[in-house]
């Protein structure tokens, strides 16, 4: 496995928001998180990348706990692709996925790590806007742009937070195809997904969470009435369409479940 995470727990105060979470994913490997907001995605996927300092369990990429490994070495070994990109200045879509090889060059940069950013660049069709301002590109090239920061320092393991939010149908289907195609290399994924129907249709396996605990996991045969209604608290239709797993919500709310729980994950 390339990413193993057992027990893994976190808590703001008294306030469990990651609870006793075991994961596991394989190279080549795309693993869904859904759930409702404020289930504790974005806060596992922090975990993970040892932004947030869990409380308890471990997370182990090819064999090494990240425990044991400096704030550079794990940013060797992932590669995160946060929802929101709160960069405060312009720079170039070359020099921001230049900043990708940081964690293996350092502030020197040299001729290999200026290679493998331009071939990220031509993988992600950027080429036309190398030498533009990202702040001057589409929702969807900002997005690219961001992959490509991520995977440019080829690392074993890519968590990505909502890479399709704000997107329009087309560029959500384009950022998760070429995920797809750039886990051909044995990269294995993590990524938070609201979509459910998109979760069936590119994640390999899904796991559901619900107030920081895994419900379910499993292949997107796990998306049944059952777990959306004890996951999200809506009555649904499942179906088969073409060959994919097809959600269709009937009902807002279920009894007792809460109109709302909050904004944050």
């Amino acid at each position: 496995m390339r990413l193993h995470v057992s027990g893994l727990t976190f808590a703001y105060g008294e306030e469990p928001i990651v609870d006793g979470v075991d994961l596991s994913v394989a190279a080549g490997e795309l693993l869904g998180i859904v759930g409702p907001n404020g289930s504790g995605k974005t806060t596992l996927l922090c975990c993970l990348d040892r932004i947030l300092e869990p409380d308890a369990g471990t997370v182990s990429v090819d064999g090494d706990d990240l425990a044991g490994l400096s704030r550079a070495e794990i940013a060797r070994r992932i590669g995160y692709v946060p929802q929101e990109d709160r960069r405060t200045f312009p720079t170039t879509v070359f020099d921001t996925i230049l900043l990708g090889r940081t964690p293996h060059a350092g502030w020197r940069t040299g001729e290999d790590d200026r290679e493998a950013t331009a071939e990220v660049i031509d993988r992600l069709g950027l080429e036309p806007y190398a030498l533009r301002s990202v702040d001057e590109l589409s929702g969807g090239q900002r997005r690219m742009v961001s992959i490509g920061r991520a995977i440019v320092g080829e690392p074993s393991v890519l968590l990505l937070d909502e890479p399709t939010a704000g997107l329009d149908v087309r560029h959500r289907l384009e950022v998760l195809e070429l995920l797809r195609e750039l886990l051909a290399d044995g990269t294995a994924a993590v990524m938070v997904i609201h979509d459910l129907n998109l979760a069936a249709r590119y994640c390999d396996r899904l796991a559901m969470l619900r107030e920081g605990r895994v419900v379910a996991t499993g292949d997107p045969g796990i998306l049944t009435p059952e777990t959306i209604r004890e996951v999200y608290g809506v009555e649904a239709t499942v179906t088969n369409h073409g060959g994919r797993r097809l959600v269709i919500p009937e009902r807002p709310f279920a009894e007792g479940i809460d109109r709302f729980d909050g904004d944050a994950d």
